[in-house]
């Protein structure tokens, strides 16, 4: 049985050979090892972040700011 660390070991090995590796996770942490995350929200992507754009802050702005526009 492979541990998380190793599963991404092996993901970022494979993505350097140019494999495209598409990761669905509910995990903000987890998200911190891709290289652009897509925020969904209501079966719609809410928004795309990139590098160092792809924090638990930005995540969560994005997953809620349609709630938050509906308040304005």
């Amino acid at each position: 049985m492979h541990t998380k660390a190793e599963l991404y070991q092996l993901i970022k090995s494979e993505a350097r050979k140019g494999r495209t590796i598409l990761w669905y996770s509910s995990e903000n942490s987890e998200m911190r090892h891709c290289d652009r995350a897509y925020v969904l929200r209501a079966d719609r992507i809410a928004g795309e972040l990139r590098g160092s754009q792809i924090t638990d802050e930005r995540i969560i702005s994005l997953s809620f700011a349609e709630a938050r526009e509906n308040w304005s």
